[in-house]
């Protein structure tokens, strides 16, 4: 990988961008009460959109330079016409897999470890400055949250760690029953720390990703990578019927008497979406809306796609499944895209590289 760094731009310039981006991510986590601190994270964040779009216009082809600039112009329009800055946190994600999509898979995972380690150290030392490393709740109690502003967030950043453990040990890790040993002894670890946090969302996750990495670990071939086109259909119809249920959810919650189960089940996420839903109404089609007014929106497919508007959405999400059904897969990369697609029915990180490596495994470069 060293070697790798010397001479190819794009893994330079990922690996640069994504260890700031990681530590930027991690620290920023903390709570931590600093006026300062926090004008420090806008420079940073306007440096790492800055930076990436810039890379990834000059090292990409001139088609996807047209993309880059159209997206670009569009959270321009977004941040200072509609006051939406939704758009700037995708800019630099899709400007982060331009460069992705010519690294390898394998020094994509490297480059995610090493951030994390570096991030992972400096957490420990700034956590000290945190307000508090435990939260009151009213249904469980204390939830740990290791300094972090939420348990789920911790409880969500455990789990894109153990997913990353998972696919590199399945790529690096040939002894079947080293690999099982390994990445048994970190689940251990990572269910000890997702039962403080009492995020059960992260915790079942854990729990069903570690069963499929058992599966995928016995089953012929499983490591290889393949076009796996059956099961790349099925996630993407499991995906599309998120969004389907997802917007079913928020339009008739007050209509169907089922929902209000469903509602208390998935802790108010359906009585927060038809907030949004009664007073915007259905998503506008060009532009997005800002709608940090009424978040928590837990509905990821509703987030983005009210923050995007529609015809931006069904480009990005076209574009996604396009290169998708192009790219080869492991058969664990299939099941850890399951479980990230899973959790888009709580949680809106699917997107965001510092708690999921879901859209690398699409873009990253297999060969």
């Amino acid at each position: 990988m060293i070697k790798n760094l010397k001479y190819d731009p794009f893994i330079i310039m990922f690996f640069l961008l994504y260890v700031l981006y990681s530590i930027k991510s991690g620290f920023f986590s903390l709570i931590i009460n600093n006026e300062f601190i926090f004008q420090i994270k806008n420079f940073i964040n306007v440096f790492l959109i800055i930076s990436s779009v810039t890379s990834a216009f000059l090292l990409s082809k001139t088609r996807t330079k047209f993309y880059l600039a159209i997206f670009t112009i569009l959270s321009i329009i977004g941040l200072f016409f509609f006051s939406n800055k939704s758009y700037l946190g995708f800019l630099l994600i899709i400007s982060m897999l331009i460069l992705a999509s010519k690294i390898k898979w394998e020094n994509i995972l490297k480059i995610i470890i090493f951030s994390n380690i570096i991030t992972i150290i400096f957490i420990c030392f700034s956590a000290y400055f945190s307000e508090y490393y435990f939260l009151e709740d009213d249904r469980f109690g204390e939830r740990f949250t290791a300094g972090f502003d939420n348990p789920n967030t911790l409880g969500q950043y455990s789990l894109m760690l153990f997913t990353v453990t998972a696919l590199f040990s399945e790529l690096k890790i040939k002894e079947i029953t080293t690999r099982l040993f390994i990445v048994s002894v970190i689940f251990i670890i990572i269910l000890t720390i997702l039962y403080l946090t009492y995020s059960r969302t992260s915790l079942l996750l854990s729990v069903l990703f570690y069963f499929l990495f058992l599966i995928c670990t016995i089953y012929k071939k499983s490591n290889q990578f393949l076009p796996r086109k059956k099961i790349k259909t099925l996630l993407f119809l499991f995906s599309f019927s998120i969004i389907i249920i997802q917007f079913y959810f928020i339009l008739f919650f007050k209509i169907d008497s089922f929902l209000y189960e469903v509602n208390d089940l998935l802790t108010s996420r359906l009585w927060f979406g038809n907030i949004l839903f009664n007073s915007i109404g259905f998503p506008n089609f060009f532009i997005g809306t800002n709608i940090e007014e009424y978040l928590p929106i837990d509905f990821y497919f509703i987030q983005i796609i009210y923050s995007f508007g529609l015809i931006p959405f069904s480009i990005l999400y076209f574009m996604i499944t396009k290169k998708f059904f192009n790219t080869k897969i492991t058969l664990l990369m299939g099941c850890t895209l399951f479980v990230m697609l899973l959790e888009t029915m709580t949680e809106t990180y699917f997107s965001v590289p510092f708690y999921s490596i879901a859209l690398f495994i699409i873009y990253s470069k297999k060969i």
